[in-house]
């Protein structure tokens, strides 16, 4: 026997695991993309709209996009965004940009309220679930899934951003075209491996009002 002996083999790698629905889209669907450009907050300095939402079989993703016409010098869009910072007595900061849904129920989700969530166990929906963005200066984009899907009936769209001047401002959305999209929306490899989902994500999510 040498001095140096090889290494026994590797471990077998983990089986594969499935994202849980409510994190994020279907690893094993494309979605159907539904053409809603909504104009949410139109003035002579901002727009903020909701540019687009894919379908898939058990929620929505929205993308939405603010834009600004001059370079601001005082709002740091993203950096309120992501600290959520809260003002005394617990209000919430009007520097924080706010965006929310609320189902034809009467149920809502908002990008404000940040809970943990248990991967082995399926919390109670709405959530509306931060899916990337970024930007800087003057555009920025922010993607958000919603699960599960919306109930038939109205599915509005809420947007606030006081530090701007922008008042609460709602457009509602007819749901019935995005649940016939999701209807569409199949899986690409039925009885396939599932993927193991290790791509980035926002880890902050809403939890029913």
């Amino acid at each position: 026997m040498g001095f140096f002996e090889p290494p026994p083999p590797p471990p077998e790698p983990p089986e594969p695991h499935r994202q849980p629905v409510w994190l994020g889209p279907p690893e094993n669907e494309l979605g159907v993309a539904v053409p809603v450009p909504v104009l949410l907050v139109g003035t002579d300095e901002l727009a903020i709209g909701l540019t687009g939402v894919v379908a898939y079989s058990s929620g929505l993703q929205l993308h939405v996009e603010l834009r600004r016409r001059t370079e601001p010098d005082d709002l740091d869009v993203m950096h309120a965004h992501m600290r959520r910072r809260h003002a005394r007595g617990g209000e919430i900061a009007p520097e924080v940009l706010r965006f929310g849904v609320q189902l034809a129920d009467g149920r809502k989700a908002t990008n404000l309220d940040l809970r943990p969530w248990s991967l082995g166990e399926e919390p109670a929906g709405p959530l509306l679930v931060e899916r990337g963005g970024g930007g800087g200066g003057r555009a920025w984009s922010f993607g958000y899934w919603l699960w599960p899907l919306p109930p038939p009936g109205t599915l509005t769209v809420a947007v606030e951003w006081p530090a701007a001047g922008v008042q609460l401002t709602t457009h509602g959305l007819d749901a019935a075209p995005l649940l016939e999209a999701a209807a569409r929306s199949h899986p690409l490899w039925p009885d396939g491996d599932p993927s193991p989902g290790s791509g980035w994500i926002s880890a902050h999510t809403t939890r029913l009002s």
